[in-house]
C-alpha cells in the first residue's frame, strides 16, 4: 500500500478522488469559552487525515491591559513549582489556576499571601485567576 500525500488543492475534494469536503459553520460558538473541536477520520485505505484551512479568529491568549488595576503578584515567576501569591487588597478571593488548555488544576479560597505548589504539574504556562464578586483578575505564571 502507498500513502496518498496531496500535492495540490485539486486532490483534496472530489476532483481526482471521491473524497467529500465538509465545511461546518461554528458561528454558534462565537464568544463562548472552552470550545473543544474533535476531528475523527475513518477510512478503509489507511491513509493519513489531512486538515486544511482551520481558522481561529477569536483571541486565543490573554494580553496585558495597560493601566489595569493589579491587585496581586506572583513570586518567583518563572517558578519550578512553588510560588507565593501576594494580594494587596484585604478580603477573600477565589483562586483558580488553569493550564494552557484552560483546564482547572487548582481551586481554593485565599487571602493575603498564599503559598501555592504546582510541582506535580507539567512545565508550561498557567493562568492564575482571582475572583471577588463580579471582579476578576488574571496573571500568568510559567512553570520551568
Amino acid at each position: 500500500t502507498t500513502n496518498f500525500d496531496p500535492t495540490g488543492p485539486e486532490q483534496w475534494c472530489g476532483l481526482i478522488t471521491d473524497t467529500e469536503c465538509i465545511s461546518i459553520d461554528l458561528s454558534q460558538y462565537a464568544g463562548k469559552q472552552n470550545v473543544l473541536l474533535k476531528f475523527e477520520s475513518m477510512n478503509k485505505f489507511g491513509n493519513n487525515l489531512y486538515l486544511a484551512n482551520i481558522r481561529i479568529t477569536s483571541p486565543t491568549a490573554i494580553g496585558e491591559t495597560p493601566g489595569a488595576e493589579k491587585i496581586f503578584s506572583i513570586h518567583p515567576n518563572p517558578t519550578e513549582g512553588s510560588f507565593v501569591i501576594s494580594i494587596t487588597d484585604a478580603g477573600n478571593y477565589q483562586m483558580t489556576i488553569l493550564n494552557s488548555l484552560g483546564r482547572e488544576v487548582l481551586s481554593k479560597t485565599i487571602s493575603g499571601a498564599t503559598s501555592v505548589d504546582l510541582s506535580d504539574q507539567a512545565q508550561g504556562l498557567y493562568f492564575v485567576k482571582l475572583t471577588n464578586g463580579a471582579k476578576v483578575w488574571i496573571e500568568k505564571v510559567v512553570m520551568q
